[in-house]
């Protein structure tokens, strides 16, 4: 999958997963391999099963929900990255990155509120997170622009 032979990685992942059909990195694997295809459907339903594998939610895997988190934002499933950062965010709670990539899908969900409010939390654990420090600044400019909307804009008071 890391050098681009998509096709061969799905292969292989699903011969992982005959053999040991609740092999975590397989089924992450998996996923990625279909979100890096542009294949939705088939990346929910990977997804989907994740979610009903409770060794997946164990710290060493943590590097794999970031990973298909992030995916899952740039296909703007933003509701599934968020489930996937939580159920990590349950078992690492001072991941400063992990707490990063949820204030960055609330951001791009215009959640301004949530997103400074997770963002706070990682440059609390982390306040030398240049990330972070951008990021903080994009959400205030938007927070700015939006506030500044005529009564008719389409944000409330509450969405800040």
């Amino acid at each position: 999958r890391t050098e681009g032979e998509l096709m061969s990685a799905e292969f292989e992942y699903k011969n992982a997963l005959r053999v040991d059909e609740e092999h975590i990195r397989a089924t992450f694997g998996l996923g990625l391999t279909y979100l890096d295809r542009g294949e939705l459907e088939n990346a929910r339903l990977v997804c989907r099963r994740i979610i009903t594998l409770e060794a997946a939610f164990g710290e060493e895997h943590k590097h794999l929900f970031n990973e298909f988190g992030i995916k899952m934002r740039k296909h703007k499933m933003y509701d599934q990255a968020l489930r996937y950062y939580f159920k990590a965010y349950r078992l690492s709670k001072t991941d400063d990155h992990l707490l990063y990539n949820i204030s960055r899908t609330y951001f791009e969900r215009d959640k301004y509120k949530l997103a400074l409010k997770f963002l706070g939390m990682a440059q609390a654990i982390n306040p030398a997170f240049p990330e972070a420090e951008a990021l903080a600044r994009a959400i205030e400019r938007k927070a700015l622009e939006e506030t500044s909307l005529p009564p008719s804009g389409r944000f409330s008071d509450r969405d800040f």
